[in-house]
């Protein structure tokens, strides 16, 4: 990638992707099975919740993202975690169609999966629609701020 102004756009655009979007470390096969689901946030809040639909815990975090690199400080142990990431559309694990690939593993996992049409997605999937129902109120003031997806 080159480093003049138009591929540093590109390259910003494309770290803003990360944000605002869902990403799960598989689909669960059932409502009580264990997944893990992260949403990084614009304001600089991030946050993950394990478990199944039934039952849970969540961790909230500080980040910074900058480009295409993410620094989180989870809240609890004041542990800090850095890496770059890379977004691509894939179908490595359907019915997702785009992967965060980690340069560090993040809790054990170096990718992650997402919908590149959240909306899209939650009228095919009650499951999702219910998950963004939830969380609707998170999203509501960042919907202008979703980056589009490289390549796209």
């Amino acid at each position: 990638m080159g480093t003049g102004p138009a591929s540093l756009a590109v390259a910003s655009a494309a770290g803003r992707a990360v944000l605002n979007r869902g990403w799960f470390d598989r689909l669960p096969s059932s409502p009580k099975d264990d997944a893990v689901f992260w949403v990084f946030l614009p304001g600089g809040i991030g946050i993950q919740i394990s478990g199944s639909y039934y039952r849970w815990s969540t961790e909230v975090f500080d980040l910074e993202r900058q480009k295409s690199s993410l620094e989180l400080v989870t809240l609890q142990d004041e542990k800090t975690i850095r890496f770059s990431f890379e977004i691509k559309r894939c179908d490595e694990e359907p019915p997702f169609d785009l992967c965060l690939y980690l340069s560090e593993p993040l809790r054990g996992k170096k990718i992650l999966y997402g919908f590149g049409d959240e909306g899209d997605a939650a009228h095919r999937y009650d499951w999702f629609r219910e998950l963004r129902g939830h969380s609707r109120p998170l999203e509501a003031n960042h919907d202008l701020d979703r980056a589009p997806i490289p390549g796209e």
